[in-house]
């Protein structure tokens, strides 16, 4: 009988966790490559998409952390 079986959840809660970890970092990468093309900017065409790409950056960034704490409060629940 495999009525009483653990449910293979938990690996896959593992794998989406690891996936976001991994998301941040790359965000949070691209965030600093962002900063770092505003700060080198002359031109006023390149300063405005400098700062549109670490607008966009940020809020990827800043979603992507929050999305990980709502997951790490539901692991916790």
């Amino acid at each position: 009988m495999r009525w009483f079986t653990r449910s293979k959840k938990p690996a896959a809660a593992l794998d989406e966790w690891t996936w976001l970890i991994q998301s941040i970092e790359r965000a949070r990468q691209d965030w600093q490559h962002a900063q770092h093309l505003v700060s080198q900017s002359e031109q006023k065409e390149a300063i405005d998409d400098a700062i549109y790409y670490l607008r966009l950056t940020e809020k990827r960034y800043m979603f992507l952390l929050n999305c990980a704490r709502r997951c790490q409060l539901r692991r916790e629940a």
